[in-house]
């Protein structure tokens, strides 16, 4: 009855970006399915709004971060699991290093848990905070839904695969899995995105006997561009002749904080901003206070830099 269970489970996998993050399902006897959210799109925006009683997410979340941006958190679910103090998380600390995004647009309150000897994530001055984990639960359990309406039966899903950079210590590691155990799932494996590009290409491609590929794995993300050198080669099953399997080996990784797609999105924004407070003075100091408006400016700022992309 085990084994029949087992073979009848459902998971769900979720690719797990800074700025969006896509959801695919597996189920026994089809084909791996992308889940596509309510909007009808791949990819969700990893945010989640608690500025009303009812969570949102995705773009839905967005559209609150003008109104109330401390209570949308944005880009911050590599941070769970690290070693800060205290004194990391006042402006100008090493938290604010390693969130790399400034507070022009991304203007949060950090707390800290002494108790824990985490940080936190403060939604009003002095009330309540909540863990980086808990935000992580909050995407993952709109994650499991997306995927259970997605399905005939409406059954419930609580096998989970996250995928993970190659860098992720294992307090981040456990960060997640924590997370997912918060929302109700059950963490099957965390698998590196460049891991898991070689076994796709492995599936796709044999090299033939005796030869030995190396491969430059190259991701570029919203927050971070990662790269990993993997070794292809083939060898022979047991007994049955002339069958070859794929072998693959990761020679080596690299991440690097420094170079993303949203940090391009930042500078084109600090430069719309600096061009507007010239052009007009006497507002200079409005459009800096006024956070919906900078969250106009960042988005008009990520078209462009889509038109000029595309041209």
């Amino acid at each position: 009855f085990a084994f029949f269970q087992s073979c009848q489970a459902k998971i769900l996998s979720i690719d797990l970006g800074h700025e969006f993050f896509k959801v695919a399902l597996m189920r026994p006897g089809k084909a791996l399915e992308i889940v596509l959210n309510g909007h009808s799109k791949r990819k969700t925006t990893t945010a989640v709004s608690f500025h009303e009683a009812v969570r949102v997410f995705g773009d839905d979340a967005i559209i609150h971060h003008g109104k109330a941006p401390l209570k949308v958190p944005m880009f911050f679910h590599s941070l769970a699991g690290r070693n800060y103090t205290a004194e990391d998380t006042h402006e100008g600390g090493r938290w604010w290093d390693d969130f790399g995004l400034g507070n022009t647009f991304y203007s949060y309150r950090i707390g800290y848990d002494t108790e824990r000897g985490v940080p936190t994530l403060q939604m009003t001055e002095g009330g309540k905070s909540i863990h980086f984990e808990e935000l992580l639960a909050h995407l993952f359990q709109a994650a499991q839904k997306m995927s259970e309406e997605s399905c005939d039966d409406k059954k419930p899903i609580t096998d989970i695969v996250v995928t993970v950079p190659p860098d992720a210590s294992l307090r981040q590691r456990q960060a997640i899995v924590a997370a997912a155990e918060i929302s109700g799932l059950r963490v099957l494996t965390l698998v590196h995105e460049g891991s898991a590009f070689a076994v796709q290409r492995a599936i796709d491609l044999t090299p033939e006997k005796g030869a030995v590929e190396n491969v430059l794995f190259y991701n570029m993300g919203s927050r971070k561009t990662e790269v990993s050198v993997v070794s292809f080669e083939s060898r022979s099953v047991g007994m049955v002749a002339g069958k070859m399997v794929p072998v693959v080996r990761i020679l080596g990784s690299a991440v690097d904080f420094g170079i993303g797609g949203h940090l391009m999105d930042l500078k084109i924004a600090d430069a719309m901003l600096k061009q507007f407070q010239e052009k007009y003075p006497k507002l200079a100091d409005g459009i800096q206070r006024d956070s919906r408006a900078k969250r106009k400016l960042l988005s008009q700022a990520q078209k462009t830099k889509a038109i000029l992309s595309s041209n």
